[in-house]
């Protein structure tokens, strides 16, 4: 049987793998034999780990560097019937790490600049409630001050329901037994 390259280069010719990916044919010796740039057609691949994936006739998935350029690279032995067996023919898909991987690169700066924002939000955050409770402890000092020194006539706003808020009430309370007590001592 005859095999038919034109259909072939076409079909390689118009496979796209991103924007500066690329496949070829080689076959069982190591040559291209059907790529997008006809000039590279019967050119023997230069990569090592390559030539040894065809002509060993083993698939090969990785990073390589082809011709000083970091690439992901994926051969498949082309099989099926007895004509392509006896071929050898793999292809072999490319494309550069850079490209590969660059929509990685952009969500993890996405993902970083994120994480920064939320690290900011939390800071801010963090001192105003630090600022809320230092106020409303600071409230509490000073009426615990002047219940010591004999004044037991401020009250202690109601701060709400934590812990803060509790012991509010409880000094409250406390400052009207403590002015009951002095009234009566007083009378």
């Amino acid at each position: 049987g005859q095999v038919d390259m034109a259909r072939i280069w076409e079909i390689i010719q118009n496979v796209r793998i991103g924007n500066g990916g690329e496949s070829y044919i080689i076959d069982s010796q190591g040559i291209v034999i059907a790529a997008p740039d006809p000039e590279r057609i019967l050119e023997p691949i230069k990569n090592e780990q390559l030539y040894h994936a065809a002509t060993q006739g083993k698939n090969l998935s990785g990073e390589l560097s082809i011709n000083g350029l970091k690439s992901i690279v994926t051969t498949v032995r082309i099989a099926g019937d007895e004509i392509q067996d006896k071929l050898g023919w793999s292809i072999v898909l490319m494309q550069s790490t850079r490209e590969a991987y660059d929509s990685i690169y952009k969500a993890r700066k996405a993902l970083l600049f994120a994480l920064l924002a939320c690290l900011v939000a939390l800071l801010i955050l963090s001192f105003s409630i630090s600022d809320y409770i230092k106020k409303r402890a600071s409230h509490l000092v000073n009426v615990v001050q002047q219940m010591g020194s004999g004044h037991f006539t401020e009250k202690i706003e109601d701060f709400g329901k934590d812990e803060i808020g509790e012991l509010g009430r409880v000094f409250n309370l406390a400052q009207s037994k403590l002015q009951e007590a002095k009234d009566k001592r007083e009378i």
